[in-house]
């Protein structure tokens, strides 16, 4: 299966609708001492339309300024029940695509933050990955990245230029800081990740 964002995004939700009596538990190598935690961050870049993927079927104005578009509500019986939202909380419903996050959603260990992000007004959608992958509100500020920056605070005595790793052709933003990260096209270009070299402060 190729990496694209339809994929990983449907594997995604795959891992999330594991049934709860299914262990999600993760050990350390034995005999090895403490290093941190792993933490994996998936930025997509391109956008989602978010109206479409938890929708509003509550709001009569959804239905109102998108009469070729909304997702039909999940009691309209004019629609096929696989394309109709499934309801969440009376108000949003679920994209019927996303029908591998119910059981996520209704172990409650799913979530849905609305009306998030920063607070840039340039409508501009680099300008605001840019501020993102940096951490920061406005173009000033640290030219280094947030998970650079939180590398930096823990000493883990770990010298390695694989520490940090991003997935694509060049070091990402949010990596550029003190510490060493490696871009990588793939898995199987691991061994050429020592020529990434150091991040950018």
């Amino acid at each position: 299966m190729s990496l694209s964002r339809r994929n990983l995004l449907r594997a995604a939700a795959g891992l999330a609708a594991r049934p709860a009596w299914q262990p999600r538990l993760a050990f350390a190598p034995a005999h090895s001492a403490p290093r941190g935690d792993v933490l994996v961050c998936v930025f997509l870049r391109g956008a989602a339309d978010v109206l479409s993927m938890v929708v509003p079927h509550g709001e009569s104005e959804y239905y109102r300024q998108r009469p070729s578009i909304a997702i039909a509500r999940p009691d309209d019986t004019r629609t096929p029940a696989n394309q109709r939202s499934h309801d969440l909380d009376g108000f949003f419903g679920l994209h019927p695509a996303l029908t591998p996050l119910l059981p996520a959603w209704q172990e409650q260990q799913l979530a849905v933050v609305h009306a998030c992000g920063a607070p840039d007004e340039s409508r501009s959608h680099f300008q605001a990955m840019e501020l993102m992958e940096r951490g920061v509100e406005t173009g000033t500020g640290p030219a280094s990245g947030w998970i650079g920056r939180h590398l930096a605070t823990l000493d883990t005595g770990n010298p390695s230029p694989l520490r940090a790793i991003g997935l694509g052709e060049r070091v990402q933003r949010s990596l550029y800081g003190p510490v060493p990260a490696s871009a990588l096209r793939s898995r199987g270009h691991a061994g050429d990740a020592g020529a990434a070299g150091k991040t950018r402060r």
